[in-house]
């Protein structure tokens, strides 16, 4: 089988800056850990955890803590200081600006995410407090149903999770932007993802298929996943080569992408199964 590979593809420059970390603090420390999961990306997160990072619980103290790159709450972060944790901040630089820039509005701002409301960055931006130590006001939006129990404010700052769907975000912000007065836009999506869709393209009329390689849990993976499969294109979702089944082996040219927390070692693998299938 014939493999190509997609122009833009395995970590993105965040994802490989907190990996890096990482990896460079178990080479150093014994007891490290890291507070959830790294990243949405089950293979990094057990090799990660089989050299010694370790989940953190609430019995852990006086020992050092990674934040993921989706980012931490305050309130749960100012937890682990008080037990004397070490925080080192993996944090993606794009969800760091966003977290600044809804520490720095006013009590009077009600702040609108648009997002999915479980995701681990979304529930970290619900968790952030003003300089007198007051909670921001924040509200989820994931869908235009969502809308209609906005509560009614003064003035809107209107931010997205750093990888919502680009298509739902313009239509849910000029939705809340005719209906409400007073809102400040502020795009604070990765251009990661549409970077990954746009690379896709020239792959369309050369393949039979594409395998996406990256956690089930990622939403960047699952926006590539969608597009391609929006384009009537079959598309395979994997997270390592073990998930390969037999009747996706049935092409002769396929195409190979991946989410932005997906490593090398683990899409080379991949590549060499197919292409020894």
């Amino acid at each position: 089988m014939k493999v190509i590979r997609s122009k833009t593809i395995g970590y993105c420059s965040g994802v490989k800056n907190t990996i890096k970390i990482a990896y460079d603090l178990i080479s150093k420390k014994d007891n490290c850990y890291v507070i959830g999961d790294i990243v949405h990306n089950k293979e990094v997160v057990n090799d990660l955890k089989s050299k010694g990072l370790k989940p953190i619980d609430d019995n852990v103290k006086d020992s050092i803590a990674l934040v993921r790159t989706h980012g931490i709450g305050e309130s749960k972060l100012n937890k682990y200081k008080e037990k004397n944790i070490k925080i080192i901040d993996g944090t993606c630089p794009l969800v760091k600006r966003s977290h600044n820039i809804v520490k720095k509005i006013d009590t009077n701002t009600l702040v609108l995410i648009i997002g999915s409301k479980n995701h681990s960055e979304v529930l970290a931006l619900q968790d952030i407090y003003d300089k007198n130590n007051n909670k921001i006001e924040t509200f989820v939006i994931s869908s235009e149903k969502d809308i209609e129990n906005i509560p009614i404010k003064d003035r809107y700052l209107l931010i997205c999770q750093t990888t919502a769907d680009v298509n739902l975000v313009r239509t849910l912000k000029d939705i809340i932007i005719k209906k409400f007065k007073n809102v400040e836009f502020i795009n604070t999506i990765c251009n990661e993802p549409k970077k990954r869709i746009d690379d896709l393209d020239y792959l369309f009329d050369k393949v039979e298929a594409i395998f996406v390689v990256g956690g089930f849990k990622s939403a960047n993976t699952k926006l590539i996943y969608d597009y391609i499969k929006s384009k009537g294109i079959t598309a395979h979702l994997i997270e390592n080569k073990n998930q390969i089944t037999k009747d996706m082996l049935n092409y002769k040219v396929v195409g190979l992408t991946s989410g932005a927390s997906t490593s090398d070692k683990v899409i080379d693998e991949i590549q060499k199964e197919l292409e020894n299938a």
